[in-house]
């Protein structure tokens, strides 16, 4: 063997080394792959566990819900450690494509690199085979989810819809009161036996915790105030002026927030001496809880009720109401937040005491008719009051268009009685509660809203104390805060709706899925060719077609209004973005219709077709007219507010449709014209660009005038008007000689061209006046007076022969 074939071997040998110690120190950490392997076998366990005990006959709805959190911590710990194995696939991957295949003639190749070879491609298959698994329990996961939430439906509408007993039964009321003597028993053997506990394993002495802690909060709230008010002023907690708007507004929502976090302290202060003296026995712990939710949200909205009432003060009311009216409104509406609230403390205190069902009935019975008849209380004061005294305040009132829903509310109390005579006592519940939760909710929303407007006002005032407030701690000028103000409105409203759309759903939603099931059940389904129909399909796509069009407008017109209008875009802009807005709107509810109804769009194929052939013939005109107004929208060559000429039609454009454009002539006629003329005919726009425009008056004056006097007077007149511009400057042209004298135009400019004939005609009186003033007669044969280039209706505004740029 010659000593070059050595050396290469050498060579050869030591590559491979190199080569596989380096795969060895790039390979994988092999603790991320038996990570995932132990989290599959033990997820897929978990899950098991899950399905064999949703199988049992009875299961409660909190039992649910633990359900559903335990199958969604399954379903994110599955998907997370699918995602940590990408990493190590893809590296293993890459290493064997560096490897290369296995010798295919029967090649020798070093032991070493084989070895490596099979090592990385077993490391593929776990890999692989573990990633499947983790997606396998990631699948039934979700199908495990939906399970449990058809479950949670139909237990909710078997619930709603059970018939108990009807609230006209004696007997009823007779098994409730039966019920109430087996509810004081129990409590009161509750306490004996927690007293009993307590009294030998507590610790009476830490008890004084709360005291201090009380304390301790009260110095921290003073602390806080003194800090504002060195930081900020005193204006911020000491008025001393009438309140205004934001006063009004941030005085309620103030109150609400310091009396929750008030009886929030409480109870933490109580919990944890209580806990630290270990007189929190499980069973007194529920009874707690249930307890605190009785006093917490009561004691927020019972505040903020009577801080938008103000039945003592009326300088901070925000409602139309009197005196008397308000002090009833505000106990009333308090009183129904804690009946609304009580249903739920009374169902968690009967999971403790094992209270019996006909007591829970008749309790549920009994909300129920307290509820309706505070309801009917407060609807009748509010309709039957004078409303607020002229002199208390001239701020905004709030909450004027509740009246309209009146008669709707007057409805569901009529279904909630109903429902009480007939049995339905759940679902009678469920009404009067959803009434006082949904305006609560739809107050609290509201207040936040009025209050950002509020703040938004204050702000622009650099004389109000939260306008000088917002200036010194930011340093913005006029512009800037115009520009945060609208940054901060635009936020909150995009807040509050995404916040309080899916709690009002929450609230009101009946699930779909069960509701189209019962439907589904009740009717057979239809089929047209192979397309099959039902009536829960068949309804679903109409209320989500409804639903879509009113939230398009509602969008459309918040954008308008909250948005557009207080930036500096031209109107033909904010046209064009809403009417965008509308057509992507409607597209989107007719998609979400389509697609929630569960249509296949493959058996679309031959109507597209058949619309194709109907479009080529019959509806090309429509489908023209729609693509040109699209391109109006896009291109904005027009917008509403121009002044447009189109094949002698001239005049205003009102608005831009899907098919037509509408134009307002200056004799107030409307003339609908098709958007396909306004993209193929030549159009002259005289605002396009921008609203300068130039009018022309011709003066005429007799052979004894002197000319440069006659063209002063005419040149002053013009200069004196406020609306004329300075640049482009008037000027005054000897045009001609006429046969009884000359004949002078004034050729002058003004900001908006629509003022063009009144600024025309001041000016004509202007000079008349002082051709008076300095005797100078005008021709009597002279009758050509015109305005523009050509003669226009006197009722028509004064037309621009150029169109010079923007001043």
């Amino acid at each position: 063997m010659s000593l070059i074939d050595l050396r290469f071997r050498y060579a050869v040998a030591v590559f491979c080394g190199f080569l596989v110690f380096t795969l060895q120190a790039l390979a994988f950490d092999q603790a991320i792959l038996g990570q995932a392997e132990r989290a599959a076998v033990s997820l897929k366990q978990d899950l098991t566990r899950i399905q064999n005990e949703l199988s049992l006959p009875t299961l409660t709805s909190d039992q649910l819900t633990d359900f559903r959190r335990q199958l969604d911590d399954v379903r994110a710990t599955s998907v997370r450690q699918s995602e940590s194995l990408r990493g190590p696939l893809v590296e293993v991957d890459q290493q064997l494509k560096s490897i290369g295949p296995a010798p295919a003639d029967g090649t020798s190749e070093p032991s070493a690199i084989a070895d490596r070879r099979t090592e990385l491609q077993s490391s593929l298959n776990r890999i692989k085979a573990a990633q499947a698994q983790l997606d396998l329990v990631t699948v039934e996961a979700d199908q495990q989810i939906a399970r449990v939430a058809q479950l949670q439906r139909d237990q909710f509408f078997s619930r709603l819809l059970e018939r108990t007993g009807s609230v006209l039964s004696p007997s009823f009321w007779y098994d409730g009161l039966t019920g109430s003597a087996t509810f004081f028993s129990r409590l009161s053997q509750l306490l004996v036996n927690w007293w009993k506990e307590i009294s030998q394993t507590g610790d009476l002495s830490v008890l004084f915790i709360v005291p201090l802690i009380l304390g301790g909060l009260v110095v921290l709230y003073h602390q806080i105030r003194r800090w504002f008010m060195r930081r900020f002023g005193s204006s911020l907690f000491v008025r001393s002026r009438p309140p205004d708007d934001t006063d009004r507004l941030w005085r309620i929502v103030r109150g609400a927030v310091f009396a929750g976090l008030s009886i929030l302290a409480l109870f933490i202060a109580f919990y944890l001496s209580f806990g630290a003296a270990g007189f929190l026995t499980p069973r007194f712990a529920q009874f707690v809880s249930a307890f605190s939710d009785l006093l917490i949200t009561p004691a927020i909205f019972g505040t903020l009720v009577y801080r938008m009432a103000a039945p003592i003060n009326p300088a901070y009311r925000v409602l139309n109401l009197d005196d008397k009216a308000a002090g009833r409104f505000a106990f009333l509406t308090t009183l129904a937040v804690v009946l609304s609230v009580l249903k739920d403390s009374f169902t968690e205190i009967a999971a403790v005491l094992y209270l019996p069902s006909t007591f829970m009935a008749a309790q549920g019975a009994s909300v129920a008719i307290g509820l309706i008849v505070v309801i009917a209380a407060i609807l009748f004061i509010a309709r039957n009051q004078e409303g607020l005294p002229k002199t208390a305040h001239d701020g905004a009132i709030y909450f004027t268009w509740a009246r309209k829903f009146g008669p709707p509310i007057w409805l569901l109390l009529l279904v909630a009685t109903v429902a009480l005579c007939l049995g339905y006592i759940a679902l009678a519940g469920f009404i009067a509660e959803q009434i006082v939760d949904t305006s609560l909710l739809i107050v609290t929303l509201l207040l936040v809203h009025h209050l950002t407007d509020a703040l938004v006002v204050s702000g622009l005032d650099s004389g109000s104390s939260f306008g000088q407030f917002l200036r010194r701690i930011t340093g913005l000028g006029e512009r800037g805060v115009a520009r945060l103000s609208t940054v901060f409105r635009t936020f909150i409203d995009l807040a509050l709706v995404l916040v309080g759309l899916p709690l009002l759903f929450l609230n009101w939603t009946v699930t779909w899925v069960s509701f189209s099931s019962l439907l589904d059940r009740a009717f057979d389904t239809f089929k047209v060719g192979n397309i099959s129909f039902s009536l829960s399909s068949i309804a679903l796509i109409i209320t989500v077609l409804v639903c879509g069009f009113l939230l398009t407008k509602i969008v459309t017109r918040w954008l308008n209004a909250r948005v557009l209008s207080q930036t500096q875009i031209d109107s033909g802009v904010r046209d064009s973005v809403v009417k965008g807005a509308n057509y992507a709107g409607y597209v989107a509810a007719a998609g979400f219709a389509l697609s929630a109804a569960g249509l296949d769009f493959s058996n679309l194929a031959i109507v597209a077709g058949a619309l194709g052939v109907g479009i080529g013939f019959g509806l090309q005109s429509i489908v023209n007219n729609f693509l040109s107004g699209l391109i109006l929208l896009a291109e904005r060559p027009v917008r509403a507010g121009d002044w447009v000429d189109i094949k002698g039609s001239e005049g205003i454009i009102k608005q831009i449709n899907v098919r037509s454009t509408e134009i307002e002539t200056f004799d107030n006629c409307s003339i609908i014209v098709p958007n396909s003329l306004l993209i193929t005919e030549p159009v002259k726009n005289w605002t396009h660009r921008d609203t300068i425009g130039r009018f022309v008056v011709t003066v005429p004056a007799s052979v004894s005038a002197d000319p440069v006097e006659v063209r002063d007077i005419i040149l002053k007149a013009a200069k004196d008007h406020a609306l004329v511009l300075y640049h482009p400057e008037p000027t005054v042209t000897l045009r001609d000689f006429g046969q009884n004298g000359y004949i002078f135009d004034l050729k002058a400019y003004v900001g908006d061209i629509t003022s063009g004939a009144s600024v025309a005609s001041d000016i004509r009186f202007s000079i008349l006046a002082a051709f008076q003033e300095n005797g100078i007669q005008l021709p009597r044969a002279f009758a050509d007076v015109r305005v523009g280039e050509s003669d226009v209706p006197a009722s028509q505004p004064a037309r621009t022969t150029a169109k010079p740029a923007k001043a």
